[in-house]
């Protein structure tokens, strides 16, 4: 059974990352509580672990996830796992991830 958590939201917000060679930044195009997938020319390395910002087009100041590790590697995508956010990031999470799942026509109920 699907959870909260686990529900994905479709969107395209710009996203930066640290990695091995400095500031790099993507499209997070898929996002939940949980995590997000990401395409950028070069992805990291599949358990890499960073600090990552997502900047969605509705709220002034990036969200900021204080550590992701990565979880899969194709291509040029990616996915993290949110290991560690501030308590006031994870809330605007939930309320950013909250307000796009009203918004999804079709979305059905459990």
């Amino acid at each position: 059974m699907e959870t909260a958590k686990d529900r994905r939201a479709t969107v395209r917000y710009p996203v930066s990352f640290l990695g091995d060679c400095g500031v790099s930044g993507g499209i997070l195009f898929n996002l939940s509580l949980g995590g997000c997938a990401i395409e950028t020319p070069i992805p990291p390395e599949r358990d890499a672990v960073m600090p990552l910002r997502i900047h969605p087009s509705s709220q002034g100041s990036p969200i900021e996830v204080e550590l992701a590790e990565v979880s899969w590697v194709s291509g040029s995508d990616f996915g993290v796992r949110f290991i560690q956010l501030e308590p006031s990031q994870a809330e605007r999470l939930q309320r950013l991830i909250g307000t796009l799942q009203q918004g999804s026509p079709g979305r059905g109920t459990a």
